[in-house]
């Protein structure tokens, strides 16, 4: 029985199921509300995980769950912008999203409009999250053909675009936040901010993040190196659903 799950499942959620959902439709729902799966960015094995309600579904649990709908939020990594789409959507305040792939940006704002977030109530910024030392004006990113194998990669790799680099910490000076919330799933990228760009956190007050093991900067950071990062930053975590975590600043920091 488990075997046989696991291959209907391999079926289901895969680049030719996808496919073929998308020859029949242009959008699918998902805790109502609805998302374009016609650009040829959207990678099949995708539109799949969509249709089903697989699609980052941890991190949508936990922001529909515990996100408060009172504070602006930061978006890192907006990809399509479901999970963006989804916090905006919920929320009585802005979101600004940031995604390093210029494909996606387009994308991002066609679903947050279809879903009524008007354009008042967001903004979307074109560039991949830096850090304070060695990246800053110097990141490249391939797409690697989907949005969902994207990531920050060498110069020399094929296909890798030069892409605007971001502080963390300037951006939120910019933006003029002095009480905020984080999504942030940036494939490892996260080192950035935690370890060389971290006072951009101090008016931090609800951070979920997906964590991945990365070696920044010539320094390999795990898992739980992160999250120990996390907690010296004055973070306490909440909950935890595979590699998405959930965690508030600890009153007084």
């Amino acid at each position: 029985m488990v075997l046989f799950k696991s291959i209907a499942r391999s079926i289901l959620i895969s680049d030719l199921a996808g496919d073929f959902i998308r020859f029949f439709k242009s959008e699918v729902k998902l805790n109502k509300l609805k998302f374009t799966i016609s650009p040829k960015e959207i990678r099949g094995k995708i539109v799949s995980l969509l249709f089903f309600n697989k699609y980052e579904k941890e991190e949508l649990q936990m922001i529909r769950k515990y996100m408060r709908t009172d504070l602006p939020m930061i978006d890192l990594g907006s990809s399509l912008g479901v999970v963006a789409t989804t916090a905006a959507s919920i929320s009585k305040n802005k979101i600004v999203c940031v995604e390093a792939n210029p494909n996606l940006t387009g994308i991002i704002v066609k679903n947050l409009i279809a879903n009524g977030i008007h354009e008042q109530g967001f903004s979307v910024l074109n560039g991949a999250i830096c850090d304070a030392n060695g990246n800053k004006g110097s990141i490249y990113f391939s797409s690697r053909g989907s949005n969902e194998l994207g990531k920050i990669c060498p110069p020399d790799t094929n296909g890798a675009i030069r892409v605007n680099s971001l502080l963390l910490s300037e951006l939120v000076i910019e933006k003029g936040l002095k009480d905020f919330i984080l999504i942030s799933d940036i494939e490892g990228a996260e080192a950035a901010f935690l370890y060389a760009d971290s006072s951009a956190l101090d008016n931090c007050s609800q951070l979920f993040i997906e964590l991945h093991a990365v070696n920044w900067n010539g320094i390999d950071y795990t898992v739980k190196d992160l999250r120990k990062r996390i907690e010296f930053l004055g973070f306490q975590q909440m909950e935890q659903r595979g590699m998405n975590f959930y965690y508030i600043r600890y009153e007084g920091k």
